[in-house]
Order: structure tokens, then C-alpha cells, then sequence
């Protein structure tokens, strides 16, 4: 597969601090401008599984590709199903396992635009490639860094993907944009801090970052805040985008480290966190929040969350389209490059059902 590498001059040591230091990047309260957007319902895809039965899917590892196909990731059998878009399986993508071409625990697939498939699995520490019939082609195994989450981006100017390397202060000096060579080596990286509500109340729990590329920027959510951070390819932090997000609850005390899973999950559930952060259609952003509600205690286990989920449309330059209903039906699976939007509508295992909205704007 050949691949155009854009040589990047990145400055190491870039920081996100507390978002009202303007002398390092310029702050913008993002406001709504009228335009006429919505989503419309393409299709409703009941998911078949007479050939497997699902476990829980994950929507944050699950992807669709621009021929809508689906891939979605069981997390009780550890494995990659390709649907098409009539909820056929039609393929199981690698399997569960240690040796080539197998996954233990991966973070994310990406499909690109030949529908080359590359999954990054944390336990073997490598990404795992396949060519668009899923015959394993090779892997690329990393010697640096911590192996999560494993976010891998490829576009046809650069190769990004995101290993968590902690400094002496674990919210600060976190070395986690490393910019690849057409060898996945590691050749440029870029170090980040979290914004200082993570150090403040201690939500080492939430420090995954949400984000995506393009040629100019890599545009960061973190989950603790309403808010996307804007670098350039030079490692320069240029601007925060504060959103006006009406439903958006900020957590607002300390997390106690010491309490138990179940615990922090039911301090989580009490605020909003970002959960989504996709570029479409080259112009125009896709964010989504969520609003966490816990279940009975008999189904922490299976289902741990109810959330109410709730999006933002913004365009490149950090305009927010006006929408008079925000409100989701269910958690984002993934936004395609060419505007539609699928939504876990339904995960009972034995009746999955994903929603395939197009997004629509004049």
C-alpha cells in the first residue's frame, strides 16, 4: 500500500494548562449560527446474529467504513464482526489470540480509504494489518511508550497514533501524539498536558483524549471537558473552543481514588462527559456528550450506563450550527467521511439494532 508521508517539525513540550491562559492560545466561545441541519433516518439495521451471538458491543473500539459497512467489536468474545448494511455477517475480521494476525485486547480499528482495516491491540503492543479481503498482511510492533489506548489515525499525508508515556506529574508532560513513518517508527511525537480540571479533582479515570485530524490540526476533547483544543502540525496549542453546551454538567468536586469500580462509575454518571470527536465531510466537526445514568445494581455488570447523549455540529473555523433538537437516541458508533452517523439504538444480544442517520446540511 503505498503512502505519502508529510514530513512534520513538531516542538516538543507543548502544553495544555488551564484554559484562561490566554498568552500561549487564544480562547473562543463557540455560538450557534443558523443553518438548516438535520438528521434524517436512513435505516434501522437489526443486527443478524444466528451465526453469533453478541456479547455487549463497544461503541467507543466499533467502526463503519464509507461503503456502510459495519465493525463491531463484541466485547464478550473479543472479536471483530463485519456486518453489511442489511445486519448481515459477512466476515469475522482476524480472531482472538496471540499469534500473527491475532488480538488479545484491542483499542481501536481504523478502516481507511481502500478499506485496509488496522487494529491496534494494547496486549501484544502492535497494530495488526489487513487489506480489504481481511487477509492478514503483517504487524508493526512499538517499543516506546505505554500501549493505551491506542488510537491510530491514517490519512494519505500522515500515519498518527496515541501511546500514553507519563511524566513525573501523571497530568502533566504526557507524551501521546506519536507522528509514524510508512515503517509505523515512531519519528516526531508530540507531548500534551491534561487541561487542569484533571489535576484539580483527580480524574485520572477520564484521561482518554477524543480527536481527530486533518492536514492543518488535530482537533482534542478530553471527557472531563466541554471544550476542543485545537493544535497545528507544528505542535503549537493555537485555540479552546468552549462550547454552549446547555445540558452539560462539569464535575465540580474531588473523585476519592481509594472507592471502588462500581463507585466511581456512580460519581461519573452524575456529570456529563465528551464521548465523541469526528471530522466529515472535510469541513464540518461531529461532537456528542453524555449524560450517564446508573442501572440497578443487578445490571452493573452487563449494562453499567443509561445515558442520555446529546451532539454539536461545528464547522472547521469553530462555528456552531444551530440545531433545534441536539438530543441522540443512543451512543455514537461512528460518523463516515461521507456524512452518516450510526447509533447503537438497541445492544440486547439477542435484538442488537443500530440506527444509520444522514447528516444533512444547507
Amino acid at each position: 500500500m503505498k503512502i505519502i508521508i508529510f514530513i512534520l517539525i513538531l516542538i516538543l513540550g507543548c502544553n495544555v494548562n488551564d484554559e484562561t491562559n490566554t498568552k500561549k492560545h487564544d480562547i473562543k466561545n463557540v455560538k450557534p449560527i443558523k443553518r438548516s441541519t438535520e438528521l434524517t433516518i436512513k435505516d434501522t439495521i437489526h443486527i443478524e446474529d444466528n451465526r453469533h451471538l453478541i456479547g455487549q458491543i463497544s461503541t467507543v473500539i466499533s467502526k463503519a467504513s464509507n461503503n456502510g459497512n459495519l465493525y463491531l467489536y463484541d466485547r464478550r468474545n473479543h472479536l471483530f464482526l463485519e456486518y453489511n448494511r442489511t445486519g448481515k455477517l459477512i466476515n469475522i475480521v482476524g480472531k482472538n489470540g496471540t499469534g500473527p494476525g491475532e488480538y488479545l485486547n484491542p483499542s481501536n480499528i481504523y478502516i481507511d480509504e481502500k478499506n485496509y482495516k488496522y487494529i491496534f491491540d494494547t496486549a501484544k503492543f502492535t497494530t495488526i494489518v489487513f487489506d480489504n479481503h481481511d487477509k492478514f498482511i503483517r504487524e508493526y510492533k512499538y517499543s516506546i511508550g505505554f500501549p493505551f489506548p491506542g488510537e491510530l489515525k491514517i490519512d494519505s499525508s500522515y500515519k498518527i497514533i496515541t501511546l500514553t508515556n507519563m511524566g513525573v506529574n501523571r497530568y502533566k508532560e504526557v507524551e501521546y501524539f506519536h507522528f509514524l513513518n510508512n515503517k509505523f517508527k515512531i519519528v516526531k511525537s508530540l507531548k500534551i498536558d491534561y487541561p487542569d480540571i484533571y489535576n484539580r479533582y483527580d480524574l485520572m479515570n477520564l484521561t482518554t483524549p477524543i480527536w481527530d485530524a486533518n492536514k492543518k490540526n488535530i482537533f482534542i476533547t478530553f471527557p472531563a471537558t466541554n471544550s476542543i483544543y485545537i493544535y497545528n502540525l507544528n505542535a503549537n496549542l493555537t485555540t479552546v473552543w468552549k462550547l454552549n453546551s446547555h445540558f452539560f454538567k462539569s464535575i465540580n468536586k474531588k473523585l476519592d481514588i481509594t472507592l471502588s469500580a462500581i463507585k466511581k462509575k456512580k460519581f461519573f454518571s452524575s456529570y456529563s462527559l465528551s464521548s465523541f470527536l469526528k471530522i466529515f465531510k472535510k469541513n464540518y466537526i461531529f461532537y456528542a456528550y453524555q449524560i450517564g445514568a446508573l442501572q440497578n445494581n443487578e445490571n452493573i455488570n452487563k449494562r453499567p450506563y443509561e445515558g442520555t447523549y446529546y451532539f454539536h455540529i461545528l464547522t472547521i473555523n469553530g462555528e456552531d450550527l444551530y440545531l433545534h433538537k441536539n438530543k441522540l437516541p443512543g451512543p455514537v458508533i461512528d460518523v463516515t467521511e461521507n456524512g452518516f452517523l450510526y447509533l447503537l439504538i438497541n445492544d440486547n444480544p439477542y435484538k442488537p439494532m443500530i440506527g444509520a442517520y444522514k447528516i444533512e446540511i444547507k
